[in-house]
């Protein structure tokens, strides 16, 4: 049975961010504008509320799904019998005040989009604003690596039909895994798999002491992470991703040139690419190396660098010019060997970069897109090295479009 659709509704809102090409090809500036709402549609069946976005498309039922146009009109609704008498089902059982769980909301709003949602169905699963799921769910899951035991866990929509796309978040150095990234894409419909990495920092619930870890025994972790995730049920093993942080996204662009076309797309957040020439300038050569060296103020052994070294070109050159300018471009020239390798990877890429970033600075992943054959930099004006919360969403909305296009 194909119901009849509701009557047009217009959703003038305008978009929540903007995007300027910049000069040279594939790079595109992420600018912040005013919030505003997406603009919501709520079609009914019968006394059941059913809430869609201005995302298209959007899968509302495992048979059924809506179109809105670019010029936000709704286009298309369909849904089947079977459908109908699910929701209508869920909406009998469900009834009553439709208060959200005190983890979806921050100050009473979603924690997503930030906006107050005044939900009158307790079934209700998705924002009444933006449209995005208001939970998800969450089981640990470990991983065995040559390193030792990996402390994991999925994330998953709380509702879903067939196979998801996956990503597997990376944190940085020093830093535990996530919550968050993983949290806000798979209430997007993806599915996510977080973990710490082997010595990834003092605190880590994985194996093997801090001192131990280097960028390949992270690589290894990956991989073997990777192997348990393609193995998944839930898992669409043509479209697994990998996402990283600082370190974590080195780390995912090094996994990425081995694992190939079994990659789907790769996201990095500011990628510690500089830390070849970091290494290779403080220390010369491989067999200047101490015993143990300082990283970002953590005590380290050598094979730290030992591992950097494999990246850095055998006769590199130090430049004597005192200008900036030359000493950055020096760096970025230790670093040509590092992207020879990651660009062996010629699936999809995109990378996300703050313009105020001290750490590692934008130009890296600038020069990084010139090696990639598919890929695409935003620059994230006035971050530093991590995201605030306004300019994380709205990072997260364009990892949710690239994760989106086929």
């Amino acid at each position: 049975m194909q119901n009849a659709p509701p009557p047009a509704k217009t959703l003038d809102n305008p978009d929540k961010m903007m995007y300027t090409d910049y000069a040279f090809a594939g790079v595109v500036e992420l600018a912040d504008a005013p919030d505003s709402k997406s603009g919501g549609l709520i079609i009914r069946i019968g006394s059941t509320p059913i809430t869609g976005t201005k995302k298209s498309p959007k899968r509302i039922s495992a048979s059924g799904d809506f179109y809105l146009t670019k010029n936000r009109q709704f286009m298309k609704y369909r849904i089947y019998e079977f459908s109908v008498i699910i929701i209508m089902i869920i909406a009998t059982l469900c009834t009553g005040c439709g208060a959200p769980h005190a983890h979806d909301y921050v100050d009473g709003k979603c924690a997503d989009c930030g906006e107050v949602c005044s939900h009158s169905w307790d079934g209700e699963t998705r924002c009444s604003v933006c449209g995005i799921q208001l939970s998800n769910t969450v089981q640990e899951l470990p991983c065995a690596s040559e390193n030792g035991n990996i402390y994991g866990r999925l994330f998953l929509p709380s509702v879903y039909y067939g196979k998801l796309r996956t990503v597997i978040v990376c944190h940085g150095f020093n830093v535990n895994m996530s919550n968050t990234v993983p949290t806000l894409l798979a209430r997007r419909g993806y599915a996510c798999y977080a973990f710490d990495f082997c010595g990834g920092s003092p605190t880590t619930k994985s194996d093997m002491a801090m001192e131990d870890m280097t960028i390949l025994t992270e690589k290894a972790d990956l991989l073997a992470v990777h192997e348990l995730v393609s193995g998944l049920p839930t898992t669409d093993t043509d479209n697994i991703y990998l996402y990283g942080e600082s370190q974590g996204g080195l780390v995912c662009a090094l996994t990425a040139a081995e694992l190939s076309d079994r990659i789907a797309g790769l996201i990095m957040m500011y990628p510690g690419f500089s830390i070849v020439s970091e290494i290779a300038l403080r220390f010369g050569s491989k067999d200047a190396l101490p015993d143990r060296i300082e990283v970002l103020g953590k005590d380290m052994k050598r094979s730290y660098a030992d591992a950097v070294f494999e990246f850095v070109p055998s006769n590199f050159t130090v430049t004597d010019s005192p200008l900036a300018a030359d000493i950055l471009r020096n760096r970025l020239d230790i670093t040509a060997d590092l992207y020879n390798y990651i660009s062996t990877y010629s699936g999809r890429t995109v990378i996300f970069h703050g313009t105020k970033d001290p750490l590692v600075d934008i130009a890296f992943s600038e020069e990084a897109i010139e090696y990639y054959d598919h890929a695409k930099l935003y620059k994230v004006h006035g971050e530093e090295h991590g995201f605030g919360h306004s300019n994380l969403i709205k990072t997260i909305e364009r990892i949710d479009a690239f994760l989106s296009e086929k």
